[in-house]
């Protein structure tokens, strides 16, 4: 601390003595490391070797908080039983009651609740019949529970010291000789405070214009100079000069491009002198161009949530907060945690996921990868159902584009909607699929399996049905028509759950009967009819349209019937019955079908034969009253000619006499050659002749039948 003149004159060498000292007990912290046997002192001039006399472990206990996000999975199910009458019973919860707002962890020393952050429903409330008529109502729900728990980490960190003793050796002094003049004035050392940079401070490549600055004083108030060197250079960076010292300056030193320096850990020395002394301080900076070197990183999707883990070292110092995560716009921004949950995605969605690491200057590495949330189990209903088709829809969240496996039995839905052996996965349009080529009023069971982007399949949906519409009957019977009604029957269609028929445009719901009678019609009207099943698929298709009409009233009753005869045949005449079509003649109690005529002729009968007749009319309504009997019997023979003719004669007359004919209705008489109706008489007298002329006779019957044979 003195400013020191010294002259020497007329030195001369008197002696010599090589300088030792004992060190004892001299400390040296190696902190977790143990303390080596040996230790090189070098201070104060002397050095050496010393050796290991005692140790010390200071250890200490360091308490740290430490923070984790956990996400939880809970399944409820709730049954709501009822007996076999309908009644309801009572409720039961998987987990004791229908809500839990938080769920305790307790793990690797985190204890706490979380809070409920989602629920979804995994099973719709669903029906399960029993043996013995009771049955049970199902519903399912899953709940997600993420949160942050806090414990506190107790670390144990070694704090050993070596004390060390041994002698150590200086330089060799000589002894000289002199006539010294010494001249002294008081002198004050200058001081030097580091402000910037800081202990171990780290650069980067970017570093380009960093500002030195010290703060310096002096008590006599001097002008210091002050410089900063780096690493071992002799030259300086920049030299500033301070007056006005006798108060604290703060130099700053023009801007360093220290990122123009090698990677590693350098020294950043100053040094400050007033007139005679000079004071230094050092400090090391680190410079660090290279990024973090990533560890592991690991990836996983549920559903609706994206998991990063991911840790990485540097080798100067990560940034006090490292780690920052993305799943496509979703940004967790910079944190401490290396672990990280994207939750409330949507389902079977890309996302681009990025873990990015950074180090104490900002260097970054990061990890990209394209990462699909899981696809939801499908959730299906069948319906829609035509003749030979169904449709398939799908009501889960899942987006478009979502790729299914749709499965009946044995079979799978192609993209044409058809049955095929071979499973194929299909991207329906409108959350939907059309099956077609099905047979109809048939049953179908579908199941339903969806898979993401990264072809992780779900499991497989609930299994629905679905039953094709009936096709509809192909024939309607019509096997009773009357005036006032018309009965329609069809073919019964199997698994019917009831029939809707048509009737004149009025759809009238026929329950299951297969027979429908259209009553209280009017004659000779014509009505329509079409019929479709109703199944379990619901209401198929209308047959054909038939058209049927009531038939005719019945014809009025045939009037003025005539009849002719003759000895082998009859002949009936009558007039035109009103809205007849035909006609039925009764013969003799057999009866004949006449067509349109209005006559009637019975052939081939015998003579004096008695035959009983009566007609009706006919049309499509049916058929009249019988008309009244009408009996006629044929005309007989001719007679026979008579016999036993006996005469008497006198001179002026001839009486002829003959056998009566029962046959005969009269007789004719041939006088001479001319014929008299004699009548019914039996005789006939022939007078006023001339005695003794010749005359001829001969004599017939004649009836109905005609005229018989002369005699």
């Amino acid at each position: 601390g003195n400013k020191v003149t010294i002259t020497c004159r007329n030195g001369d060498s008197v002696d010599y003595y090589e300088e030792s000292d004992y060190i004892s007990n001299y400390s040296n912290n190696t902190g977790k490391d143990y303390p080596p046997d040996r230790y090189y002192y070098y201070k104060n001039g002397y050095s050496g070797y010393i050796s290991l006399q005692r140790t010390e472990n200071n250890g200490y206990y360091e308490s740290k908080e430490v923070s984790k996000e956990f996400l939880r999975i809970q399944d409820n199910t709730r049954t709501d039983y009822y007996d076999s009458n309908g009644n309801f019973l009572l409720t039961d919860y998987s987990l004791g009651s229908p809500d839990h707002p938080s769920m305790h962890v307790d793990e690797d020393g985190y204890k706490g609740d979380i809070p409920k952050h989602s629920h979804e429903t995994i099973q719709e409330r669903t029906r399960y019949n029993n043996p013995d008529g009771s049955y049970q109502f199902v519903t399912s729900w899953r709940a997600y529970y993420i949160g942050t728990l806090t414990k506190t980490e107790i670390t144990w960190h070694d704090d050993y010291t070596g004390y060390y003793s041994g002698y150590v050796y200086g330089d060799t002094i000589y002894y000289y000789a002199y006539n010294v003049t010494i001249n002294y004035v008081t002198n004050t050392s200058p001081s030097v405070n580091i402000i910037s940079p800081t202990q171990d401070m780290i650069f980067s490549e970017t570093s380009s214009s960093f500002v030195p600055v010290i703060a310096v004083s002096d008590p006599e108030g001097d002008i210091l100079t002050c410089k900063v060197f780096i690493d071992s250079e002799t030259s300086p960076r920049d030299t500033k000069t301070i007056s006005n010292t006798q108060s604290t300056q703060n130099v700053s030193f023009n801007a360093l491009n220290l990122g123009s320096f090698s990677q590693g850990t350098h020294t950043m020395k100053f040094t400050v002198k007033d007139s005679e002394i000079t004071q230094q301080a050092t400090i090391n900076f680190k410079v660090d161009k290279t990024a973090p070197t990533l560890g592991s990183v690991n990836i996983t999707s549920t559903k609706d949530a994206i998991t990063v883990t991911g840790s990485a070292t540097d080798n100067m110092a990560m940034h006090e907060l490292p780690y920052r995560y993305y799943a496509g716009s979703n940004d967790s921004s910079w944190k401490t945690s290396s672990s990280h949950t994207f939750a409330n995605l949507s389902p079977n969605t890309l996302y681009q996921v990025k873990f990015v690491a950074r180090d104490k200057v900002g260097h970054s590495s990061k990890k990209d990868q394209n990462v699909y949330t899981k696809a939801l189990k499908p959730v299906i209903s069948v319906g829609n159902a035509n003749e030979t088709s169904l449709v398939v829809s799908f009501s889960e969240n899942n987006p478009s584009g979502t790729q299914y496996l749709v499965s009946c039995g044995s079979k799978y839905v192609n993209a044409q909607g058809k049955l095929t052996s071979t499973p194929v996965w299909i991207t329906p349009q409108g959350k939907s699929a059309t099956v077609s080529g099905l047979s109809p009023n048939t049953d179908y069971t579908f199941t339903v399996k969806a898979k993401n982007g990264d072809g992780i399949e779900t499991e497989a949906s609930d299994a629905k049905s679905g039953r094709t519409l009936a096709m509809p009957p192909q024939i309607l019977d019509f096997p009773e028509t009357k005036q006032k009604s018309i009965k329609i029957v069809w073919s019964a269609i199997p698994n019917a759950t009831a029939y809707d028929i048509e009737v004149d445009g009025l759809v009238i719901n026929n329950g299951v009967s297969n027979t429908y009678t259209h009553s209280g019609l009017q004659p000779e009207t014509s009505h329509t009819y079409r019929v479709r099943v109703k199944n379990a698929g619901g209401t198929g298709n209308w047959s054909a349209l038939y058209s049927k009409s009531t038939l005719m009233d019945n014809p009025g009753l045939p009037v003025n019937i005539k009849s002719s005869f003759t000895k082998t045949e009859v002949t009936l005449t009558w007039d035109a019955a009103l809205k007849a079509s035909g006609y039925e003649v009764e013969v003799d109690g057999v009866v004949q079908d006449n067509g349109s005529s209005r006559s009637y002729t019975h052939y081939s009968l015998n003579p004096e034969s008695t035959h009983a007749y009566r007609v009706r009319a006919k049309n499509s309504g049916g058929y009249s009253n019988w008309s009244e009997y009408i009996r006629v019997t044929t005309l007989p023979n001719p007679p026979i000619p008579p016999n036993q003719i006996s005469t008497i004669i006198t001179k002026n007359s001839i009486q002829i006499e003959w056998q009566p004919n029962i046959k005969a209705d009269r007789y004719e008489i041939e006088v001479d050659g001319f014929i008299y109706n004699n009548g019914a008489a039996t005789k006939y007298l022939h007078k006023e002749l001339v005695p003794l002329t010749t005359h001829n006779y001969r004599i017939r019957g004649v009836n109905a039948g005609g005229t018989g044979e002369w005699s």
